[in-house]
Formats: C-alpha cells, structure tokens, sequence
C-alpha cells in the first residue's frame, strides 16, 4: 500500500521545483533574450524543459531525503531522477533535429 502522505509530498515537490524552475528560467532566459544569446522562438519550449526537468529534480532529491530503506535506495531514487531528466534532454535535443532548429 502506497502512503498518501508521500503521494502528497511528492505533489508539493513537483509543483515547488516547477514554480522555483520557471521562474529562474525566465528570468535566464529574458537576460539571454536582451543579449541576444537566443532567438525569443526559443524561449516557450526552453522555458518548459527546464521546468519539467527542474520539478522532476526537486521530487528526486526531497524523495531521496526522505526515503529510510537505506543508501542503495536513495542512491536509486536520485538515479531515477537523473534518468528522467537526461530523457526530458533527450527529447528536446530530438525536436530541435527534427525541426531543423
């Protein structure tokens, strides 16, 4: 049976990281925009993988803190994380060569 209470956690980790995430990004992305770093195309699907990858990461850590089964298991739990955000990359890095960007 799967506690609640970590279900919970999870969701608030998920949204925290994706509030925290978006709005580093933007205000990364908007510098980068001025400097003319980056075309402002750019900007909507940046902006998103990197709050996809920034929520996935916050749940990774907070899940990996709180876990009690050991070190293996938190060592797994972050793993999973990493793997989720490497795919998130992947599938960006994808688009961008299907794309032609």
């Amino acid at each position: 049976m799967i506690d609640t209470k970590v279900l919970d956690m999870m969701k608030e980790s998920a949204k925290t990281g994706a509030i925290v995430s978006a709005a580093t990004s933007s205000a990364m992305l908007y510098r980068k925009v001025k400097k003319g770093e980056i075309d402002s195309s750019e900007v909507g699907a940046t902006l998103l993988k990197e709050t996809v990858q920034g929520s996935i990461g916050t749940v990774a850590v907070v899940s990996a803190i709180n876990c009690n089964k050991g070190l293996l298991t938190k060592l797994a739990i972050l793993g999973i994380g990493v793997a989720g955000i490497y795919g998130v990359e992947a599938i960006s890095e994808n688009r961008k060569k299907v794309k032609g960007v």
